[in-house]
């Protein structure tokens, strides 16, 4: 997997992990944010979409937050929204070794979320920024 981490607050590693997880759960499954909200998780989610745009997030309220989305999906019968499943994912056939890798990324630079050309005919949405909140385009250069 390819990460982007560009967001100059104090996240560590696993709490951009953990965003990431969320948004591909809303992404895949839209109808999970209303039930964890009605789940007790509510206040962290608006919490989380309040910091999504620009504001710094630091690892200590990332996780707290993080936290209160999983406890609200363990009452719904959701284990590991955040956390996610660990699993192998083979690369698409064809792919090769390139000097530079393009991707779409998060918007925010808050998760490691990147989708590859060829993963989506149309730019990738973030499921976690405000609606219709575009992925941006980033290419890493050797």
């Amino acid at each position: 997997m390819v990460r982007f981490f560009r967001r100059k607050d104090q996240l560590d590693n696993a709490c951009r992990v953990r965003f990431a997880n969320l948004c591909r759960t809303f992404e895949q499954w839209p109808e999970t944010e209303n039930l964890l909200s009605d789940a007790g998780a509510g206040p962290a989610l608006r919490r989380i979409r309040e910091l999504m745009p620009d504001t710094p997030i630091d690892s200590a309220e990332a996780r707290e937050l993080l936290d209160a989305v999983d406890r609200a999906g363990l009452v719904i019968g959701l284990e590991g929204v955040t956390t996610g499943t660990k699993g192998y994912r083979p690369l698409h056939a064809g792919f090769e070794q390139r000097a530079d890798i393009t991707a779409w990324v998060c918007p925010f630079q808050c998760c490691d979320k990147a989708v590859l050309p060829g993963e989506s005919d149309a730019v990738p949405l973030c499921a976690l920024g405000p609606a219709g909140t575009a992925m941006v385009e980033f290419t890493v250069h050797p």
